[in-house]
């Protein structure tokens, strides 16, 4: 029981907010202070992974050379504006980065509160618990560990970005239900309407946008079914013109298929069991986050009665159905107890295109979590507040700070992590060392400090993890020409020819190594490939599988 219930009575009553004289201003001056020092040590990372890659080598961001058709048009315009004002200095992404995130917190604030005023939640903002369960719940996102990936790794502005116009569209939509005009509720619905195409533009993971906004409202407003068909009407059409479009252009199963997968031809069956597992690890480290890892190492699961899979999915299964019972508790005694199966059902709905039957070549990103840790983090923010032995200020005082201050601390050891590439993928092979990527990319990082030879045993453990990993190829001949050894440099480029024969690094390489052993015929024709391939792709970014 969240609030004490008088004997003999169905009614409950509100306790005295522990923070009842924290006004809105001092909330927004908190979070952005709390968020400013978790974040505070992340402006002197540099571009990390495929970073330079996608964003400072790729010519459509650097040349303002944009797709308006791309699926992530605005995510793109945001990089390319970046590019046009700080240029290769990863400074200015950082600051873009952190205010994003600092935006997405302030915008969880305004969500919690303006829920928690709603009509179904009135009692629980009484003594003014609405600003104290939105300001944990708000700092509580800020401080996460588990937001870094998303913030400090600057590519994936996609998903903080996404995320804040996907916040803002519910925020709009709750003001819109909670206006008492008409031209307020215009204006707001206007503005939900504008914020929530901004998300679909930014990246694909926001497509669950109506599942979010009806979730909204079931749980918190009551209205007639015409009438919710009508709020969701624009959302209905735009499906109704999609799937159209779709059709008069052909669309088949087999394009169907192609569209819903990205980078791998798994089962979906199987990836959905391999989610299983893997939602349920986005749930421990947001419980308990220690263990963090830039390239988790996901085994494919194949059957449901894997020990793992059979856990996981208990584990979801209790926690959807306690999620059930608290919002029938929340119906019929404490409201707060909405708050918590709301916050459950969002993570699981905000995972949706990322962790369900849509295959994505990387089994589990943590960045993927930025969005749905809102809906666990508001609960955890609901359950604080309705602790009995939390109901003086002093003790919800200490314990929400303590909580702060670790979660804090996490952060600012996490983002220690990410100064250096060769501090990343050292703890990314820690952890993953049979994974190819990170034995690969900690290689390139020991080559680039001039250390061929540790290089050389590093690309040899990511052929023997993954022969087909075709990057490793091309690391290897260069460690080993590198070393002179220009003879044994050539089986390793002459096989990543093969599998990409359009990379003209691959051709200048072997070139030299071919005039070191005697081959000088064959050293001029992969000269003059060199400088044809080099014509032919000047300007092009790199492949994906070069990233």
């Amino acid at each position: 029981m969240l609030l004490a219930v008088h004997p003999g009575s169905e009614e409950t009553t509100a306790p005295r907010s522990p923070a009842r004289a924290l006004t809105g201003w001092d909330a927004t001056l908190l979070i952005v202070l709390t968020a400013g020092i978790a974040y505070s040590n992340s402006f002197a990372v540099p571009f990390q992974f495929d970073d330079a890659v996608a964003l400072t080598g790729n010519p459509a961001i650097t040349g303002f050379h944009l797709d308006p058709r791309g699926r992530r048009i605005l995510g793109d315009l945001s990089f390319a504006a970046s590019y046009r004002l700080f240029g290769d200095r990863p400074l200015g992404y950082h600051v873009v980065n952190v205010a994003i995130h600092v935006a997405n917190a302030l915008l969880v604030f305004w969500l919690v509160r303006s829920l928690v005023r709603s009509d179904s939640m009135r009692r629980a903002a009484a003594g003014g618990r609405d600003t104290a369960i939105a300001v944990v719940a708000a700092v509580l996102f800020a401080v996460h560990p588990m937001q870094t990936q998303a913030v400090t790794y600057i590519v994936q502005r996609y998903a903080s970005l996404a995320a804040g116009f996907f916040l803002l569209a519910c925020c709009s939509y709750v003001r819109f239900r909670l206006a008492s005009s008409a031209r307020a509720s215009f204006a707001w619905y206007a503005l939900f309407l504008a914020s929530s195409l901004a998300a679909f533009e930014t990246k694909e993971s926001a497509l669950v946008l109506p599942l979010a906004i009806l979730l909204l409202e079931l749980v918190f407003f009551s209205a007639t079914a015409r009438r919710r068909l009508l709020f969701f009407s624009p959302f209905l059409l735009g499906a109704a013109a999609a799937a159209g479009l779709a059709l008069a252009s052909g669309l088949t199963l087999g394009r169907l298929d192609a569209a819903t997968r990205l980078g791998t031809e798994l089962p979906r069956y199987d990836y959905a069991l391999t989610q299983l597992r893997v939602v349920a690890t986005y749930l421990r480290l947001l419980v308990v986050p220690v263990g963090q890892n830039l390239d988790h190492d996901v085994s494919v699961s194949r059957s449901f009665l894997e020990p793992g899979v059979l856990l996981a999915a208990a584990a979801h299964a209790a926690l959807l159905g306690g999620a059930a019972l608290a919002l029938a508790r929340g119906r019929r005694k404490d409201p707060l107890w909405r708050l918590v199966g709301f916050g459950v059902l969002w993570f699981y709905v905000t995972l949706l295109v990322e962790s369900s039957f849509i295959p994505i070549v990387d089994l589990m990103f943590e960045h993927r979590v930025y969005l749905p840790s809102v809906g666990i983090l508001v609960a955890a923010a609901a359950l604080l507040a309705g602790i009995p032995a939390l109901s003086s200020r002093r003790a919800w005082g200490a314990t929400v700070l303590a909580l702060t201050l670790a979660l804090m601390g996490l952060t600012l050891a996490r983002n220690r992590v990410w100064r250096s590439d060769l501090a990343l993928w050292t703890d990314a092979v820690s952890k993953s060392p049979n994974k190819a990527r990170p034995l690969n990319n900690l290689g390139a990082a020991l080559f680039a400090r001039g250390d061929p030879g540790g290089a050389f045993a590093l690309y040899e453990r990511a052929i023997r993890a993954d022969p087909w990993y075709v990057k490793a190829y091309f690391n290897l001949g260069e460690a080993l020409q590198s070393l002179g050894q220009y003879a044994e440099a050539i089986p390793p480029y002459e096989r990543f020819r093969r599998w990409e024969p359009g990379y003209p690094d691959t051709y200048r390489n072997l070139a030299e190594c071919y005039e070191r052993t005697g081959g000088l015929e064959a050293a001029a024709q992969l000269r003059a490939a060199y400088e044809r391939i080099s014509r032919e792709n000047a300007g092009a970014p790199l492949p994906p599988s070069l990233r």
